[in-house]
C-alpha cells in the first residue's frame, strides 16, 4: 500500500490529467479519443468545451471509480476523528459521486469486445463494477448499527438508517450477481483480482448478517436453505479457490 500522505495528495497530482483514451475503429485505422479529465474534487470534466459524446473506455471508468474507492478508505480511516454530522455528509456525498460515475459509465464499451467475457476490457469492467458496489456497501454500512456495531446518534434519523440498510443489502446482492459466472458457472476464478475477491467477502458477510436474524426466528425443523445462504456457500467456495491460488503465488515473492 502507498504511504497515506501520497494517497491524500493523489487527487491534486492527477487533477486535469486526461483519463485513459477511448480507441475507436475507423476502418482504415484507429482513432485515439481523449475525452475527459478529473478535477481536484474528483468530478469528471470534458477536455474541451462542446466536445461531442463518445463512449467511456473501461480503463477510464476504472480510474474514476478507483478514485472514489480511495476516498472511501480515507473516510473510514478518519471516521472516529471527525464529527458525526461531517461523516454523514461525506457518506452521502461520496455515495452520490460513485453513483454519478457508475451511471455515466453505463454505456462503457470498447470496440470488438462488447459482452465478451474473454476480452481485454472485461476484467477492468468487472473490477470497476465491484469497486462501485464495495463503495456503496462500505459507506452505507457505517450508518447502520447492524453492520457497523455502533449506535445511531441523534444526527441520523430512522428513515435514513433504513434507506442505508436497504442500499447495503441491495449492493451486496448486485455484487453477487456480477460474479454469477464465477460463482455458479464455469468462469475462471483464478483471474479475479484480489479486490474483487475482497468484494465477494464483504458481500457474503452482509448476506450472512441479514440472513441470521431470519433463521433465528423460525423452527430449525422447517429450515430450507435460502437463496442468501446458497449465495454465501458459493462465495466461500470462490474464496477457497482464490486462497489456494494466492497462497501459491505468495511463494514466488517470499
Amino acid at each position: 500500500m502507498e504511504p497515506e500522505s501520497c494517497i491524500r495528495a493523489a487527487w491534486k497530482e492527477v487533477a486535469m490529467v486526461p483519463l485513459p483514451a477511448y480507441i475507436q475503429d475507423c476502418g482504415a485505422g484507429q482513432e485515439i479519443i481523449l475525452r475527459e479529465k478529473m478535477n481536484q474534487d474528483w468530478e469528471p470534466r470534458p477536455l474541451e468545451l462542446n466536445m461531442r459524446h463518445h463512449s467511456t473506455s473501461a480503463a477510464a471508468f476504472l480510474v474514476k471509480i478507483m478514485g472514489v474507492w480511495a476516498k472511501v478508505q480515507l473516510l473510514v480511516n478518519d471516521w472516529n476523528a471527525s464529527s458525526p454530522s461531517l461523516n454523514i455528509k461525506s457518506v452521502f456525498s461520496l455515495s452520490d459521486l460513485a453513483t454519478s460515475i457508475f451511471n455515466s459509465a453505463s454505456s462503457v464499451t470498447d470496440p470488438m469486445t462488447v459482452n465478451d467475457i474473454e476480452s481485454e476490457s472485461h476484467p477492468m469492467k468487472l473490477l470497476a463494477e465491484s469497486l462501485f458496489h464495495q463503495c456503496q456497501i462500505i459507506l452505507h454500512s457505517m450508518l447502520v448499527p447492524l453492520f457497523s456495531g455502533a449506535s445511531t446518534g441523534p444526527e441520523m434519523d430512522v428513515e435514513n438508517v433504513k434507506r442505508s440498510a436497504e442500499k447495503v443489502i441491495r449492493h451486496a446482492g448486485l455484487h453477487e450477481k456480477i460474479l454469477n459466472p464465477f460463482l455458479y458457472g464455469s468462469g475462471d476464478i483464478t483471474v479475479l483480482p484480489p479486490l474483487v475477491g475482497y468484494g465477494a467477502f464483504i458481500a457474503g458477510i452482509v448476506l450472512l448478517t441479514t440472513e441470521t436474524p431470519f433463521q433465528d426466528k423460525i423452527s430449525h425443523a422447517t429450515i430450507t436453505e435460502s437463496r442468501r445462504l446458497r449465495a454465501v456457500r458459493a462465495i466461500l467456495r470462490l474464496l477457497n479457490v482464490l486462497c489456494r491460488h494466492w497462497r501459491t503465488l505468495g511463494h514466488l515473492v517470499s
